[in-house]
């Protein structure tokens, strides 16, 4: 699932490289937490949220079979000053 993921978010990003995925267990199923630079914050989520929501539906069919609820979370990370 996380490697699916992956190739999504990071297929997507301008900034690949930055790309952090977390995942673990809570009482409710899976829960995951994909990091992304600020700046391709916009486009991982998309207008009206409509890209999130379409790699959170990937994600239900693939916990389907491992009946388990799967949460995602984008958080924006603030490009380090280089």
């Amino acid at each position: 699932m996380e490697a699916l993921l992956d190739y999504v978010i990071k297929s997507l990003v301008d900034y690949p490289d930055r790309v952090q995925i977390q995942s673990g267990m809570n009482d409710e199923g899976v829960q995951i937490t994909v990091s992304v630079d600020a700046r391709d914050a916009g486009i991982v989520i998309g207008k009206r949220g409509y890209v999130v929501k379409a790699i959170r539906q990937l994600l239900r069919v693939i916990s389907y079979r491992e009946k388990q609820k799967v949460f995602l979370d984008v958080i924006p990370v603030e490009p380090s000053a280089a």
